[in-house]
């Protein structure tokens, strides 16, 4: 690895400009050596598709409504199939654990394939004429 501040040069004397430079090369070296985390979402959808998002995306912004079908229609398959691998993975990690008499993996699927979402049907439930 060389020097880190090789890249910045000789600054100018103004602190403006300086500064300008050296957040230019910050950002550039960053967005070189740094990869993108993506938020994770949906965490059945693969690199691939999460791809077809985005240049499903730049279609639509940029008005190439035939483009961004044939996307979606992409989209709509290629997800399927990775949701199809995420279940499958998810039972085949639980079935191990049961194999091993280790139940922690099977809790530990059910809790990911349930979500974070709780339900609210926990209130009372009234009969037809209004009563409780």
């Amino acid at each position: 690895m060389e020097n880190a501040f090789s890249a910045l040069g000789d600054l100018p004397d103004d602190p403006e400009e300086a500064w300008s430079i050296t957040r230019d090369t910050i950002l550039t070296t960053a967005a070189a050596n740094i990869p993108i985390k993506r938020a994770v979402r949906c965490p059945w959808l693969t690199t691939e598709t999460l791809d077809i998002i985005d240049q499903k995306k730049e279609a639509r912004l940029k008005g190439n409504h035939d483009e961004w079908k044939r996307l979606k229609g992409v989209y709509k398959a290629r997800s399927k199939v990775d949701l199809e691998l995420f279940y499958r993975k998810s039972a085949d990690e639980a079935e191990s654990g049961f194999r091993k008499n280790n139940l922690r993996p099977a809790y530990r699927a059910i809790k990911r394939l349930r979500g974070s979402t709780r339900s609210s049907a926990n209130g009372s439930v009234a009969h037809s004429d209004g009563s409780l």
